[in-house]
């Protein structure tokens, strides 16, 4: 389990808290730590949470966070965090490549 922190920008909605909150949650991540951002002249708003989470489920989270419509971007920080998020998508990468080849 590592600490990591995720930089989200969203527009700020109402209950967009609750939503965030509620994704991480699901899925059984503790979360340390929410700050926020006063929104911006554009409604946008800058959410940090910080969580303990397993590396191989760093990038589901963060895809899971990016699929809510009013979150426009994910950054993820940790030790370890890059190299974890790049074997992720390389396995898929090349489960997709065999599918292909399978197909062809």
């Amino acid at each position: 389990t590592e600490r990591i922190t995720l930089t989200i920008l969203a527009d700020s909605r109402p209950g967009l808290l609750h939503i965030l909150s509620g994704v991480i949650e699901k899925k059984l991540i503790r979360i340390i730590g929410f700050c926020l951002t006063q929104p911006e002249v554009d409604g946008t708003v800058k959410i940090v949470v910080e969580v303990l989470i397993e590396l191989t489920d760093v990038n589901t989270l963060k895809l899971k966070l990016q699929n809510i419509i009013e979150v426009y971007s994910v950054t993820v920080n940790g030790a370890g965090v890059v190299a974890a998020i790049a074997e992720d998508e390389a396995n898929v990468k090349n489960l997709y490549d065999q599918q292909i080849k399978a197909y062809c």
